[in-house]
């Protein structure tokens, strides 16, 4: 008889978003993910996404931080490093769960 690998229970949405500010890289500098609390003008957004990007290519829990923005579907940010707006897009290819089940 073979064991059975160990698994870990699936984290609900707060304990998901705990570890992401607790290991996420975006935790030094979360107005570089979230956005300014000023209008920010083309450029100045661009250069902001851009560097949030490069922060999130490094990040240990990228894939958990895409799981929840899929699942949460955030209006503004910058999440595994994708746009909302990106986030938005990809929802809306992705098939339902009750579709591929």
């Amino acid at each position: 008889m073979s064991a059975r690998p160990m698994t870990s229970p699936p984290l609900n949405l707060a304990d998901a978003l705990s570890v992401l500010f607790e290991v996420g890289e975006c935790r030094y500098d979360r107005d570089l993910h979230a956005g300014p609390d000023h209008p920010e003008g083309e450029q100045e957004r661009a250069a902001r996404v851009q560097v949030a990007r490069e922060v999130c290519g490094l990040c240990p829990v990228r894939p958990l931080c895409l799981a929840y923005a899929l699942t949460v579907r955030p209006a503004t940010g910058v999440w595994a490093a994708r746009t909302a707006e990106e986030i938005g897009h990809l929802t809306g290819t992705l098939p339902k769960l009750a579709e591929v089940a």
